[in-house]
């Protein structure tokens, strides 16, 4: 049963090769796998879970069973997923780890957990380093184009305030007998 401890003699193998979330099994019987889908119940904050929706990229420590490790969660694109709602998630693990479909795991943040979930179906495994490799890519090329977009902005704003003092002077030299307030739209 998961949890016993065993004693076990392994002809050719020395206990300082043998590690924690190791698995012993006949050859073949059990395969590892770093991509995968998983039916994923995210906490409420009134259950210990976080208080803000997760999207796109988002990096967390699942725990399943004897193993534990770092995993980027993909939210399905142009969708924010609300603390209490179920979804399916694609997650992609550091490294290969021993899983069958119908496992379940724990995702934590931190001292914080977010989530439950279970092994729906596995996908072919990535080769991580190029995947994080990409992800930087993409995440550079978001922020430069969100930089752009807010220098834009700024130069609007700018534009809008001259404009706004330009008006409030041609007012105070037409000496109109009533107050005119003018509002500057913010974008």
């Amino acid at each position: 049963e998961a949890g016993d401890q065993v004693g076990a003699l392994i002809r050719g193998i020395k206990r300082e090769k043998v590690r924690r979330g190791m698995i012993l099994c006949k050859p073949g019987s059990i395969k590892q796998h770093n991509h995968f889908n998983a039916q994923v119940y995210f906490l409420t904050k009134a259950e210990g879970g976080r208080a803000k929706p997760l999207t796109k990229y988002h990096q967390t420590q699942m725990y399943c069973k004897t193993w534990a490790a770092p995993s980027l969660m993909e939210v399905p694109e142009g969708k924010m997923i609300m603390p209490g709602e179920d979804s399916q998630i694609t997650f992609k693990l550091k490294q290969k780890m021993v899983m069958e479909k119908g496992m379940r795991f724990t995702m934590r943040d931190g001292h914080m957990t977010l989530g439950y979930g279970v092994v729906t179906d596995f996908l072919k495994d990535v080769d991580i380093e190029v995947e994080e490799a990409n992800r930087k890519k993409k995440r550079k090329a978001e922020e430069k184009k969100r930089g752009r977009s807010e220098e834009h902005t700024s130069e609007l704003r700018h534009d809008q305030i001259s404009y706004a003092v330009f008006c409030l002077k041609k007012k105070k030299n037409q000496r109109h007998s009533h107050t005119s307030l003018l509002t500057i739209p913010r974008t």
